[in-house]
């Protein structure tokens, strides 16, 4: 079967009203990031497949509202078809319609493209066993994610609990700004700045790109590299053990830290980031990070500037107001974070080894 012939695929609307966090109902757009809204234009069970940015795919059932760009693909006969077999069946899918989306710097998924996917016509039966299987091992896989959040909002609680809330404007207390804390150090931009053909995907130094620095720190799936000569010409932006990492273009406000257990030696930044190297005697990195991490809101709304691409200018950054308390409350703040993100990093690695599973077994299946 081809999916244009045993389903309705419509896409959604544009709608400037969605927030991040207001409204009774999911907003699905191009973003892995879930926005909510007051009103809904569909009521259905769906699979959604973002026609651009992330390319991601998602299963959902109940009221919603899309924006313009995503696919919400609607199965016409259920006994033939079950949707989150569909579902299933098109995350296997993604990498293929990535390969053949067009247009410049933004990709999107021609809707032939999509319409055009064959699904193998295997019995309902058969489709309910599988998503029975692979569906429990999703159930798991999202509990883990769940309780990952409810350990960050352990740490934002035991934060406020000890210090106060940094975001209220009343605390003014151990206030220092960010150019008092730390030296704040930009990447090389200059006529030596690496071209596409100065990377590899395995050299001497790691250049970091923007999916290495996400909201929950580094991330080394996705890695490129220049040459030892390469990074002799460049001057700024080589990481030291206990740096911190923050991006300052697009994606504004995302931090990693660079410890001795980083299995890199030579790392550098590129154009969207700056080093932040900490005043240890007056901050610790970590309280440092989850406060940061708190007031990031706040940051985006009142300093970052430029509306096509959002940045964060080293200049700006003096307007940012860090609390700093005694450094032995900061230490004490600083052992509770590193117990949590111990336990955290157990249910990411055990999220991660899942993951594996169901797609070796989702593999298995749609081969």
């Amino acid at each position: 079967m081809k999916l244009g012939e045993v389903c309705r695929i419509r896409t959604g609307k544009l709608d400037a009203n969605a927030s991040s966090k207001n409204g009774k109902y999911p907003f699905f757009t191009c973003s892995k990031k879930e926005l909510r809204i007051d009103t809904y234009s569909y009521d259905c069970e769906c699979v959604l497949v973002a026609g651009n940015g992330d390319l991601n795919v998602k299963y959902y059932k109940g009221k919603f509202d899309a924006y313009q760009r995503t696919y919400i693909i609607e199965v016409e006969n259920k006994k033939k078809l079950n949707t989150k077999f569909l579902y299933l069946l098109l995350t296997t899918k993604i990498e293929e319609l990535r390969n053949h989306s067009i247009g410049g710097v933004i990709k999107y998924i021609k809707l032939g493209n999509l319409m055009n996917i064959e699904i193998p016509n295997l019995s309902i039966t058969k489709q309910r066993q599988i998503v029975s299987k692979l569906f429990k091992m999703e159930e798991i896989i999202e509990l883990k994610k769940n309780q990952i959040q409810v350990f960050d909002e352990i740490i934002k609680l035991k934060f406020i609990e000890m210090f106060g809330n940094p975001t209220d404007n009343c605390q003014k207390k151990y206030k220092l700004s960010m150019t008092e804390i730390c030296e704040i150090i930009d990447g090389d931009r200059g006529k030596k700045y690496p071209k596409q053909e100065d990377f590899f995907s395995e050299e001497y130094c790691l250049f970091l790109n923007t999916k290495n620095v996400t909201p929950n720190g580094f991330d080394f799936s996705n890695n490129m590299y220049i040459t030892k000569e390469k990074d002799k010409e460049l001057r700024n932006g080589k990481l030291k053990v206990g740096d911190i990492v923050l991006t300052t273009r697009g994606t504004v406000g995302n931090l990693a830290f660079y410890t001795k257990e980083i299995p890199y030696e030579n790392i550098r930044i590129n154009s969207g980031m700056v080093i932040l190297r900490l005043d240890k005697s007056k901050v610790n990195e970590l309280f440092f990070m989850e406060q940061f991490k708190m007031q990031l809101d706040k940051i985006k709304l009142k300093i970052a500037n430029g509306s096509a691409q959002p940045q964060l200018p080293i200049s700006k950054m003096n307007h940012i107001l860090i609390m700093v308390p005694p450094l032995e409350l900061q230490n004490k703040f600083s052992e509770i974070v590193k117990t949590v993100n111990q336990r955290k990093l157990e249910l990411k690695n055990g999220q991660k080894e899942l993951e594996k599973m169901k797609f070796s077994l989702i593999q298995k299946y749609f081969r």
